[in-house]
């Protein structure tokens, strides 16, 4: 298994020293292996124009709360410009309901 979500479900390890353990050393290694697997995905799958719009990171967790941020305020005007489109909506009895 690739554990590629393992760097959004753990959070941020202590930095390898020479006095840490081999466990240690390979839950890092992992973590940032995953982090750097977790980036390139996330990156490659959004368009160029809006990679532009989202701060760059080199955490994972950190990047996805950037392009969360970015939409939310997106979602919000989306759903405004849906509801002021129902609102202004009306029946002119030319044409059927089903179209309206």
């Amino acid at each position: 298994v690739m554990d590629l979500d393992y760097a959004l479900r753990i959070d941020t390890l202590a930095v390898i020293t020479a006095h840490s353990t081999t466990e240690q050393k390979a839950a890092y290694e992992k973590l940032e292996r995953s982090n750097c697997m977790s980036l390139m995905i996330m990156k490659s799958s959004i368009s160029v124009a809006i990679q532009g719009a989202i701060p760059d990171s080199n955490d994972a967790k950190t990047y996805l709360a950037f392009v969360e941020e970015q939409f939310k305020g997106s979602s919000k005007a989306h759903a405004s410009t849906l509801i002021m489109k129902m609102l202004k909506i009306r029946y002119d009895g030319t044409s059927g309901v089903r179209e309206h």
